[in-house]
């Protein structure tokens, strides 16, 4: 079956603790009985603190095994932040996406996306060859390669995740 799957920016803001320094965030992580302390000196290697959002807490697939089933797969990331969650420090709020991408037209028996247009961005099919998502910034849409960063932190948590039975 295709698929579309998508992230918002800093979305786990709401779910985690407000953990601003190294220590807090060590405090928080030892709440995971299978966290390793090497885990967690890993964990903040990946994720240095910022004094603003822009590290993601949820992570899109990247591991290819959807694309494995032979059927197309798209990725976005949204990152429309709203004044007031950017001014308290947190980012896009979970599934604040869905009417904006997939909209009233994908409703259950609806006609498919008639505001579509022929000037619309195009969403490149995921691959694991050329990882391109398409980016959803406020009065900013575009094409955009996946940095090497945060595949390298997916990379991470493809891994760990199967060992703390996640």
């Amino acid at each position: 079956m295709p698929t579309i799957i998508g992230d918002d920016d800093d979305e786990g803001t709401d779910f985690a603790a407000n953990a601003s320094t190294p220590a807090a965030v060590t405090s928080f992580l030892t709440d995971h009985p299978q966290l390793t302390p090497a885990d967690g000196a890993r964990i903040a290697q990946l994720y240095p603190l910022r004094a603003a959002p822009g590290t993601r807490t949820v992570l899109p697939i990247r591991s290819g095994r959807i694309n494995r089933v032979h059927q197309p797969v798209w990725n976005y990331r949204f990152s429309v932040v709203q004044a007031d969650d950017a001014t308290a420090g947190m980012g896009v709020p979970h599934a604040s996406e869905l009417s904006a991408i997939f909209g009233p037209a994908f409703i259950p028996g609806a006609s498919g996306p008639t505001f579509a247009t022929a000037n619309a961005p195009i969403m490149p099919v995921f691959d694991t060859t050329r990882q391109r998502r398409l980016g959803f910034l406020l009065n900013d849409t575009h094409v955009e390669e996946i940095p090497a960063d945060e595949d390298t932190r997916c990379a991470f948590w493809n891994e760990t995740g199967v060992r703390i039975e996640q």
